[in-house]
């Protein structure tokens, strides 16, 4: 969750992100901004967490920054904390805009925290788990081996002090720079009826149907695609649906017009057995 203070000359108001493209708009609106521009910016004039400050007295995009929170807000405690450890530690020599923040979402395995020192089987299993994004059960037996590699984490001086406790550099882990200022990677954070992958030229973006319009909008412009007849469009089911559904889906796909799929799955006559759970996980700072 970010709480941002957005200013528009003497108009200001509070936002929480994530949010809906909706509640976006309304926002922006109340503080006489165009609520339907595909990538609105707005200056910061308060945040929180307080150790995004670095993006205070700046113009921010705002969809970005709402990818940002989707991102974060997919995550369990400790890589919350991991995060903000990072961008707070002015010893790690960083320097954060927008687009870094959101590719550090995607690099959390080059950077190891480590809360607690005192146990050192916690420690290696808290670093092989960063590293490598899970361990086999039966390695996670081996205490010897945890010890050791806690051991020698810690007896490589390598760790800098931050507000959330040690910090180490895994140079061997890359810095994925997944997000250049276009589309957005890719990212499953809501459930839904529908995922469509929208492509253009070598980027994709996807989209969770059924969603606001002006999500779909957006998606577009980020990708700079004039109109969807240029994109190349795939779906990806996450219900089942029966068969009239389907003729009913196909029939307005024929043309590859996400906007009538849109309006479809939000129409209250559309039938949908929605059973799959939400893949997004809830989390407070």
């Amino acid at each position: 969750m970010i709480k941002v203070k957005i200013q528009n000359g003497e108009h200001s108001t509070d936002i929480i992100f994530p949010c809906n493209e909706q509640l976006l708009s309304r926002t922006l609106y109340g503080i006489g901004m165009d609520g339907e521009q595909p990538a609105p910016a707005s200056m910061i004039a308060e945040i929180k967490p307080k150790e995004l400050s670095m993006l205070e007295n700046t113009m921010v995009n705002l969809d970005e920054l709402n990818y940002l929170a989707k991102r974060m807000d997919g995550w369990d405690n400790h890589e919350v904390e991991q995060f903000l450890a990072i961008v707070s530690c002015k010893d790690l020599g960083e320097t954060w805009d927008m687009a870094r923040l959101i590719n550090l979402t995607f690099s959390l395995p080059r950077y190891t925290l480590i809360r607690d020192t005192s146990n050192l089987e916690s420690v290696g299993s808290t670093h092989l788990l960063n590293i490598h994004l899970g361990i086999p059960s039966e390695d996670m037996k081996n205490k010897e081996w945890l010890i050791n590699t806690g051991k020698e984490l810690l007896e490589s001086g390598k760790g800098i002090e931050s507000e959330y406790g040690l910090i180490f550099l895994n140079e061997d882990q890359p810095f994925e720079e997944l997000y250049r200022g276009g589309a957005f990677p890719e990212y499953y954070y809501t459930q839904a009826d529908i995922y469509v992958h929208v492509g253009y030229g070598e980027d994709t973006e996807l989209l969770a149907l059924p969603d606001d319009d002006l999500a779909i909008k957006k998606a577009l412009a980020r990708l700079g695609a004039e109109s969807l007849d240029k994109c190349t469009v795939d779906m990806e089911f996450d219900i089942d649906f029966d068969d009239d559904s389907l003729k009913q889906i196909n029939d307005v796909m024929v043309n590859q017009d996400i906007y009538a799929l849109n309006h479809l799955l939000k129409s209250q006559s559309f039938d949908r057995t929605p059973e799959s759970q939400s893949i997004s996980q809830d989390f407070k700072i």
